[in-house]
């Protein structure tokens, strides 16, 4: 996805004894050797766990006199171990204990186990549509359940065995949906960060030949088109991408942090604007804060991701995530400090495009419309 420069720090002590006359002698710094061969030998199935997430989401249509179709993402919801196809953890140090090269691989093995172990696979749903009516306040109670595999994986990395127990889901259904109508009350004027009836204040990122994983640089363009409502002076900014193998683009504008921390989340609408016929390359979404805190050197994203959402069949989608499910996406040094989003210190939104092939991705052309982000009241 992202590339962040990273680097290892090396802390020398030396500690000098002075036992009657003896000298400390100068030391050599022990650097411990940089991962480089990790290959998986053995994995363990132990048992099968089945769990519930509840995810609420609201929609006020009070004052809209056509209905509206929500696509929910099961990535939305709260519990955030949950959402995770694959649990690692290593002992008592968890998963910061795995290198990241051992972790790629262990990923990979395990999608290969299952995908030939498995002969009932489960069902795997990532979103569901609904149909909220008009003239209404409707509040909706998701429960979804999953299905996850438990065990072990023996692997060696530079020769050295080492274990590390996972949780793998292999299946996601929505169980039940259950919606409660409320009475309509005058709500609390919205907190508009970006009308996006222009392009004015949004900078174009992209990744470029540099870009760790990708062939070739990924091409961004961005413009105004008519926005979700058609109506005059009323428009919304369109990405027109074209993404490589692992490759991303991203429009990004400077927030003022005061405006968000009167916020819970942010909504916004988006559409898949590709023309009939055209290249129509569906893609994940990001929407991300980029923060400066305080003694660190490099700025750290915190955001969410939402895989495969381009593809909304030229249907404006409209969308609410809240700041309780941003996660720290990079750099690792910043984020393995266990870092909480503070927006007190946000610089930075960025709504990106990035091509995730674990996802299903599929790298090409496309276009995405965006429009109207607003604040979502505590």
């Amino acid at each position: 996805m992202f590339n962040a420069r990273s680097g290892i720090a090396v802390v020398i002590v030396f500690t000098c004894l002075a036992l009657l006359s003896v000298a400390c002698a100068p030391q050599k710094p022990i650097i411990s050797p940089v991962p480089t061969t990790t290959s998986a030998i053995n994995i363990t199935e132990k048992e099968t766990t089945y769990g519930e997430i509840t995810q609420r989401k609201a929609f006020n249509q009070c004052n809209s006199t056509s209905s509206l179709k929500a696509e929910v993402h099961f990535s939305e919801s709260s519990a955030q171990e949950a959402q995770q196809e694959l649990v690692l953890k290593a002992g008592v140090s968890g998963e910061a204990g795995i290198s990241a090269l051992a972790k790629l691989k262990i990923e990979g093995a395990l999608e290969q186990h299952f995908s030939f172990s498995q002969t009932d696979i489960a069902e795997h749903q990532e979103s569901v549509t609904l149909e909220v009516p008009p003239n209404t306040y409707q509040e909706y109670t998701l429960t979804w359940r999953e299905t996850r595999r438990e065990g072990s994986i023996e692997y060696q990395e530079n020769g050295l065995p080492k274990v590390v127990n996972y949780s793998y889901r292999v299946g996601l259904e929505l169980k039940d949906t259950a919606a409660n109508e409320r009475a309509c009350t005058p709500p609390p004027p919205p907190i508009i960060l970006d009308t996006m009836d222009n392009t004015s204040g949004w900078n174009k990122v992209f990744c470029d030949e540099q870009c760790s994983g990708t062939h070739g640089r990924s091409f961004i363009d961005v413009s105004a088109i008519p926005g979700r409502t058609g109506q005059n002076l009323d428009d919304a900014i369109e990405i027109s991408y074209t993404l490589m193998h692992w490759g991303w683009v991203e429009i990004e504008r400077d927030i003022k942090p005061d405006m968000l921390t009167q916020i819970a989340g942010l909504s916004f609408s988006y559409q898949n604007s590709s023309r009939p016929f055209s290249p129509n390359a569906p893609n994940s979404l990001e929407i991300k804060f980029m923060l400066r805190y305080p003694g660190d050197q490099e700025e750290t994203a915190f955001g969410i991701l939402l895989n495969g959402a381009t593809k909304t069949d030229r249907e404006w989608v409209f969308t609410e995530v809240l700041f309780s499910d941003f996660k720290c996406m990079f750099p690792e040094v910043n984020c393995v400090k266990q870092r909480q989003l503070d927006l007190a210190h946000a610089l930075r939104l960025s709504f990106a495009i990035s091509h995730k092939p674990e996802a299903g991705d599929v790298a090409g052309s496309g276009r995405v419309a965006f429009d109207d982000v607003q604040g979502i009241n505590h």
